[in-house]
This record gives C-alpha cells, structure tokens and sequence, in this order.
C-alpha cells in the first residue's frame, strides 16, 4: 500500500454543472489524487499505482494513460515487460478499448530505444486470445497491423497461416482478409510470378466456397488493381457464378460489367448493369449511373 496522506484533492470548480457525471466517491477520490499528481509531475511507483486503479475503472482515460506513460519512462530500473504483462491483463477485460493498443506500441518502442531489440513471440498468445474472442475486434487487428509495419513482416510464413487458419474458421472474415492483404501486398516490394499465382488460386478457391461472399472478390479484384493485372483474365470466373440458371452471386456480375467495360463490350456491360439493378435495389441508382455513362 502507498500513502496518499499528503496529497490534497481539490473540488471542482463548478460543483454544479449542466450536465453532471455522477461518478462514484471512490472514483472521485482516485481522479483527484491522479490530477494532483499530476500537477506536480510526480514519476513515482505510488503514481503509478493510482493510473493503475483508474485505468482499471476507466480504461478509456486516455489522459491517464499519457500520465502512465511518461510514469514508466521516468522510472529507469521499472520492468517494462511487467508493464507488457498488465497491459494484457487490461486489454483482455476491455476488449473494445483502443488506447490498449496504442499504449501498448509506445511500450515496445521504449523497449527497443532501450535494449535494441524485441522477442515478438510474447505478443501472438494475447493476440490469440483477443481475436478467439471476437475475431473482427479492429482494435487487435490494428495493432496487429503495426506489428507488421514495425517489425517488417511483410509476406511473414507465420502471418499468412494464421490469417490462413481466420480464414478456414470464417471464409467472410473481412478483417483477416485486410490483414491478409496488408502483409502481403502492404509495402513496395514486388511479388514473384509464383507468389502472385499462389495468391490468386488460393482466392478462387475461397470464392468457390462461399460465391456470394464480397469479401473474396473485393481481395481478388484488389490484387489486380494493386499489381495492375489485366482484370479480363478472370473472365472464366466471373462468367461461372453470373449464370442466371445456377449459383450466382451479384460480386460476379459486378466484376462482369468491369470486364466488359475493359473490352469495350459495352452492350453487354449495359445488360449486366441492367440485372444489377434487379438484384442489388438498395444501389439501384448506382448501377443505373454506371450504365449511363456507357449510353452514347
């Protein structure tokens, strides 16, 4: 236990407002030892001890955690793979919590200003976790992402399986998808002609799975547009699943339309968007634009 004897906690200027926030005592207390010390740029383990209680009252405080965090770097001989530890503990009980994350990055940064180096392997069973429990949380994806960025992990064998092993669990995953896309095709490197035709049937087969899936599609379309591949290729494709007399999915037809607009087909391009509106009447309107500008 630390003492707080000698800090005093001053009341609200306006102790009446418009619209109160009817904290609890406890809460009230906790802030008010927080503000002032605060105020006195206190780096001490007490001060740490009080982000701590308030975070786990108010994990969105995000002045608190900035407070945290210039705390922990002031404090040389602090275990900061302790702080890891708790940020976890944290994390798993406010899983919607996005300051998590970012305080979290900050941490590791200090971690590599101050050793030089950094074991990523303690993050994946957090991460694990996290995304077990909802496996589109943004927040995790995000961080995730990051890692990616910071740690150069672009086409990572480890990344690609687990986005992999999202993908086995729910072929509409988007946020796998994302990710997916971001490791593989997220920086300025180019991808051999083995790893861009791996990609691509491993999509197509995704797409054969679940054809009424956007997900899937907007990948393949995404990979074309991002390596500026000739989109008239997936012509077979698109054709298999806009057949009116069998499986057909509105994201075949979209990709048709493309096609026949890249073939100057525009007729066809123009019945395809006709059917669109049929099918898909929330952007009737949209299709209907894209088919006028085809009419001349």
């Amino acid at each position: 236990m630390y003492d707080y004897s000698d800090i005093v906690v001053e009341e609200p200027v306006d102790p009446s407002p418009l619209c109160q926030i009817l904290y609890s005592d406890e809460f009230k207390q906790l802030i008010g030892i927080a503000k002032a010390l605060m105020r006195s740029n206190e780096h001490s383990e007490r001060a740490l001890k009080i982000t701590e209680r308030v975070i786990e009252k108010v994990a969105a405080h995000y002045t608190i955690w900035s407070y945290r965090l210039s705390i922990v770097k002031g404090l040389q001989n602090y275990p900061l793979d302790k702080e890891l530890e708790w940020c976890g503990q944290i994390a798993v009980h406010n899983p919607k919590n996005y300051q998590i994350w970012h305080y979290r990055s900050l941490i590791i940064q200090l971690i590599l200003e101050r050793f030089g180096s950094f074991d990523l392997k303690q993050e994946y069973p957090l991460l694990e976790k996290m995304l077990d429990q909802d496996s589109k949380n943004y927040h995790v994806w995000s961080y995730r992402r990051w890692l990616v960025e910071r740690f150069d992990l672009f086409r990572d064998t480890n990344e690609l399986k687990y986005t992999g092993k999202m993908l086995e669990e729910d072929v509409r995953n988007n946020s796998a998808w994302n990710h997916r896309f971001f490791v593989l095709l997220g920086d300025k490197k180019t991808l051999t002609n083995d790893q861009i035709q791996a990609e691509i049937e491993y999509v197509m087969a995704k797409v054969d799975i679940a054809p009424t899936n956007p997900s899937s599609w907007n990948y393949l379309k995404g990979i074309y547009n991002k390596l500026n591949m000739d989109v008239t290729n997936l012509q077979p494709l698109a054709t298999k699943y806009s057949n009116l007399n069998s499986v057909h999915s509105q994201y075949a037809f979209e990709l048709l339309a493309e096609i026949f607009e890249k073939q100057k087909l525009f007729d066809q391009a123009i019945d395809v968007y006709a059917l669109l509106e049929e099918k898909d009447s929330i952007r009737k309107r949209y299709w209907r634009w894209r088919s006028s500008r085809l009419s001349f």
